[in-house]
């Protein structure tokens, strides 16, 4: 209400075949939509690689039928632990899907 900035940081340690999401929204879509809030929602990562599990977030964050589709993106990173500077990183933009 007062313009402030409100920024939350949550720790999220890694488990194969776990993540944790973050969406712009949250909610049924109606409008105005709501603003995403509160803690990352956990999800199972079932892909074999990042460009898999990207594109399986994407389509379950899908609108019902009949809905707007509001997704801009879906982004996910397999990264190891022992080796941080070796990840594998795809990103789903609807603006650039054939």
């Amino acid at each position: 209400p007062d313009g402030a900035t409100l920024r939350s940081y949550f720790e999220v340690p890694s488990r194969p075949g776990a993540g944790r999401l973050v969406s712009t929204y949250q909610g049924p879509n109606r409008e105005p939509l709501p603003s995403f809030a509160g803690e990352p929602r956990d999800i199972a990562l079932e892909g074999a690689t990042a460009r898999e599990t990207a594109e399986a977030v994407y389509v379950a964050l899908a609108p019902r039928t009949g809905g707007h589709d509001f997704r801009v993106a879906a982004a996910c990173a397999f990264v190891d632990p022992g080796k941080l500077e070796d990840f594998e990183l795809h990103i789903v933009n609807r603006h650039e899907r054939t």
